[in-house]
């Protein structure tokens, strides 16, 4: 997608429109000596059709390979308190201040929420981004619900996360590589089992509410703390009345939409 590694600045405005002109002419030449063109997402394939009037791309989601959430090794309460009446959000993936994941504004949100509701940040972090966030959680008087905790092997994540309730995808669209992003961090926090409360991203929105098996989280408009907390809090409640029925339905997504085998079966039939 076009503007995947231009958009992040270049300072010269010109320079920058010179260089995707250039690109998009090398990439128009490449794709008519294309057998076969791929696109991580149907949003992606409709947005590249129209820009490079081509036919539709073949999809082939970048999901994570199924794991089995049963197969505990590493648990979540290994390293925070474990609390039965706690509400676990979690976020996975590199915690960074701004880019295109609003944690900051998740944090925010946390001051308007019940005292019961916590949050988890698993991930890779700087020590400026570490001291920031702990600034943060202070002023705001929620140093007891927010946890920062240290990134797990890749195939422990699912299995690691899977005592949580839910998990926080908070992807803000600055770029159309956010518009249209992958999510391989939803298929993982899927086959582990959790609610979705993410972004109001049209391919979110359509996992979350327009899904073959049902309704599974909620969506928020993630530049506004107060809507993350009324959604999260909705929820919440949506996940403690309709606990078993959610289960199934997020199970069915997991084993039979949203693994990297059945993209793999597309793949093979395609070439």
């Amino acid at each position: 997608i076009r503007d995947l590694v231009r958009s992040r600045g270049l300072g010269d405005v010109y320079k920058r429109q010179f260089l995707n002109y250039i690109d998009k002419k090398k990439e128009k030449f490449l794709i008519k000596k294309a057998n076969l063109i791929i696109q991580a997402s149907t949003e992606r394939a409709v947005f590249f059709s129209k820009y490079y009037k081509t036919t539709l791309p073949l999809v082939i989601e970048n999901y994570a390979k199924f794991k089995n959430k049963t197969n505990l090794k590493k648990s979540i309460y290994d390293d925070i308190p474990k609390n039965k009446d706690a509400v676990l959000g979690i976020f996975t993936g590199n915690i960074t201040i701004g880019g295109n994941q609003e944690i900051v504004n998740i944090i925010y949100a946390y001051q308007y929420l019940a005292d019961n509701i916590h949050l988890c940040l698993l991930g890779n972090i700087s020590k400026d981004t570490k001291k920031h966030i702990l600034k943060l959680i202070n002023k705001l008087n929620i140093k007891a619900r927010v946890h920062l905790l240290k990134p797990v092997l890749s195939e422990e994540v699912v299995s690691y996360i899977s005592e949580a309730d839910f998990a926080i995808i908070p992807i803000y669209n600055k770029t159309l590589n956010s518009r249209f992003s992958a999510l391989n961090k939803v298929s993982e926090s899927l086959m582990a089992g959790l609610a979705l409360m993410a972004s109001n991203n049209l391919n979110l929105r359509n996992l979350i509410y327009d899904n073959p098996y049902g309704k599974i989280g909620e969506c928020f408009d993630v530049t506004k703390p107060e809507d993350i907390a009324n959604s999260i809090t909705k929820g919440v409640s949506f996940i403690h009345k309709n606990k078993n029925t959610l289960k199934k339905r997020i199970e069915k997504l997991s084993t039979e939409v949203y693994n990297w085998e059945k993209q793999e079966e597309k793949l093979f039939a395609a070439i």
